[in-house]
């Protein structure tokens, strides 16, 4: 019996994709191509401080901050993309992080997003610069629970009323620890939201911005 032989054909193997490779940093940046949708979760393992500003994340990212990173301290998510506000709650309650910046956020942030955020209730640092907040009146009302909080930029943002300041002198009067707050083109605020914030922060605040306001 002869065997029929095999056809011989000229298709040549596929060539394999260059997959991005995720280089980490000392300073807690990460090199990779910024238009691709980050996934190296593994990758974000132990880090103490992690910047993801400027990348396209996924679910994935912020299950893994929340649930197998316990000795995040420093998290940056400036002007990320391509994301929803939900994700944020997988870090409801992540009490390691100490220096939290979400500049620029591509959405309008609502009360379910600033509660998750006021439950990191360690945080020294907040950075919320260039966001625009919806109109609602208790929007800030749990900011009193970041007794610690020593530093808060709401500079350029939309949407910061007089109730905001209130909740913020409030939190001064029960937490002491507020030392700089940044409010630079906000929006005008009525005199007594202001005196009630100054009278808090009598001998308290150390740096106020408040220019355009």
């Amino acid at each position: 019996d002869r065997k029929t032989p095999t056809p011989k054909t000229n298709k040549r193997p596929l060539p394999k994709p260059d997959l991005p490779q995720f280089h980490y940093n000392d300073d807690s940046s990460i090199d990779a191509p910024k238009v691709l949708i980050f996934y190296d979760h593994a990758g974000l393992h132990g880090k103490e401080r992690v910047d993801l500003s400027g990348f396209r994340l996924s679910r994935q990212v912020f299950q893994f901050l929340g649930s197998s990173n316990a000795t995040l301290q420093q998290l940056s998510l400036d002007n990320v993309t391509h994301f929803q506000a939900a994700w944020f709650q997988s870090l409801r309650g992540k009490t390691s992080v100490r220096a939290l910046s979400v500049a620029g956020l591509p959405f309008k942030i609502d009360k379910e997003l600033t509660s998750v955020i006021f439950s990191m209730t360690q945080l020294k640092t907040l950075n919320m610069r260039k966001n625009s907040f919806q109109d609602d009146a208790t929007i800030f009302k749990d900011i009193s629970h970041l007794k610690t909080l020593t530093s808060l930029n709401l500079a350029h943002c939309e949407g910061i009323d007089d109730y905001a300041l209130v909740a913020i002198a409030e939190l001064i009067t029960r937490g002491r620890a507020l030392q700089s707050i940044d409010l630079t083109e906000t929006r005008p605020f009525r005199d007594e939201a202001l005196i009630e914030l100054t009278h808090a922060g009598m001998n308290v605040l150390t740096e106020v911005r408040v220019s355009r306001c």
